[in-house]
């Protein structure tokens, strides 16, 4: 099986001193380069104004130097720097988009600039231009946004390279704390190396999946300082709240940070509807939100980009055919009955990657699968002809499956469609991934491909399922390209 991303580098130990000077550090950055930004933006604005002469010229008994605003411009930066923290900018968030800062950075802005105005006007200590003020309010938005787009870009960058990266474990075992190890560990950009898990019950092969078991919930003291941990994510179940605060109070001890993950019965939170009688609070969960009017938007769009790729990918129908006829005996399509929608099986195609009769030695190669649960994935499969070794690296095999989605069969994105053998051999739970149409991408598809379990390609699918959207959707097939191009995790 693949090694996992957690056993490339040994942890780093790291000192609770420098834990703490991490807490306060990169916020004080980040403040320190606004405020420099934002000085940038006056001056700039200055040059807006006045030499250049927008949005008219300024008359020349009007024309003042840039001196003549350094009062104000020193002002505005010691306001700034009392009012943009207040605004939530600088609180620490991970895996959260520079834009969802936009409304941080506009509401300090105005407030400031608006302060600013207020001050010249009743104190008479500041040249006036209400036209540099204004200009000088909409740069600092920009280019503070801007500031932090490029921040973000940087350090996501050095995360995926290893650098400034802190030491994570995740508290549980439960549904919920494998989704989060297979969100952290599909977004090295967060910043994060996720060491492993604590988990109460019994793990005989030391891990789930690519995450190492690192031992019981109470050894969590231990391990903090053996690995030195920077984070705790702590993912129990609603029954064990004084778990929780137990390991709340051990986080605080050891100055770690902490994040509780909302259980809610271990439903998406996206799921979660919100209703009050008399003031009290009521909680309801939505059922799959891929039906109805959805279901009608999901199969307008696998029409459209279905038709799409088809056309673009009209060359290749004629050229892979031929390849494929000239390295080995046999047909171009491989056909194959897969369980769709509901448990209704249809017809699966794929142009083909293995030589004949490959099927049959399914139970003699059983004991080289590289993964868990009822499917076969080979890494070196001895099956595969030369150009099917090429197709399955480029995923050009599965190219047929566009005429899957065309007839609605399968949809663009969603679960992996399953053999019917396999279905046989479905835990209870596992079944709800057959609630919706098999997909020729999914979300676990972009989010490791092969690297990943069974279980863990399930729970993904679970959460697509729950968490769909048009947008999401969009997501993964724009996330599909790259993975393709790169033949990540792909065998």
């Amino acid at each position: 099986m693949a090694q996992s991303a957690l056993a490339l580098e040994p942890p780093v130990a790291i000192s609770p001193a420098l834990r703490l000077t991490r807490g306060w550090a990169s916020p004080v950055l980040s403040w320190a380069v606004d405020l420099a930004v934002m000085n940038l933006a006056f001056v700039l604005a200055y040059w807006v104004r006045y030499p250049l002469g927008f949005p008219s010229q300024v008359p020349l008994f009007d024309y003042r130097p840039l001196q003549d605003f350094l009062p104000a411009e020193m002002s505005l930066t010691v306001i700034m720097a009392a009012v943009l923290p207040t605004t939530g900018l600088y609180r620490r968030t991970r895996g959260t988009l520079w834009t969802a800062k936009f409304s941080s950075i506009f509401s300090g802005t105005t407030v400031s600039v608006g302060l600013l105005i207020v001050l010249s006007y009743l104190s008479r200590l500041y040249a006036e231009s209400r036209g540099l003020y204004l200009i000088a309010w909409g740069l600092i938005i920009l280019l503070v946004a801007l500031d932090k787009a490029v921040l973000d870009s940087a350090r996501s960058w050095l995360h995926k390279r290893g650098i400034g990266v802190e030491n994570l474990i995740v508290v549980g075992g439960s549904d919920m704390a494998k989704m989060m190890m297979q969100h952290i560990a599909a977004a090295p950009g967060l910043g994060y190396q996720l060491l492993g898990f604590l988990d109460d019950f019994p793990h005989p092969d030391g891990r789930f999946g690519r995450f190492a078991h690192l031992g019981r919930i109470d050894q969590l003291a231990g391990v903090v300082e053996a690995h030195g941990v920077s984070e705790v994510i702590i993912a129990l179940p609603t029954d064990a709240h004084q778990k929780v605060w137990d390991i709340v109070n051990r986080c605080q001890e050891h100055n770690v940070r902490y994040k509780v993950v909302p259980d809610l019965f271990e439903m998406s939170l996206s799921r979660v509807d919100v209703d009050e009688i008399a003031g009290i609070p009521l909680i309801g969960f939505r059922e799959s939100t891929i039906a109805g009017p959805n279901l009608v938007l999901k199969r307008a769009l696998d029409i459209a980009l279905g038709s799409l790729i088809l056309l673009l990918s009209l060359p290749l129908w004629l050229i892979v055919p031929l390849l494929i006829k000239l390295d080995s005996p046999g047909p171009v399509l491989y056909r194959q009955v897969r369980v769709g929608r509901g448990g209704r099986q249809f017809t699966f195609y794929k142009f083909r990657s293995m030589r004949q009769g490959a099927e049959d030695e399914w139970h003699r190669l059983r004991a080289l699968n590289e993964t868990e649960g009822p499917i076969l994935k080979i890494r070196n499969d001895p099956r595969l002809t030369r150009v099917g070794r090429f197709l399955r690296r480029t995923s050009m095999d599965e190219l047929p499956q566009i005429l899957n989605v065309l007839r609605g069969d399968m949809s663009l994105v969603g679960p992996r469609p399953p053999l019917p053998a396999e279905v046989l051999q479905y835990e209870p739970w596992q079944h709800k991934r057959l609630s919706v149409a098999g997909g020729m991408t999914g979300l676990w598809q972009v989010s490791g491909r092969s690297h990943l379990n069974f279980e863990e390609m399930v729970m993904m699918d679970l959460y697509y399922i729950e968490n769909w959207s048009l947008g999401l959707d969009l997501k993964i097939l724009l996330r599909t390209i790259p993975a393709i191009l790169t033949a990540t995790g792909s065998f």
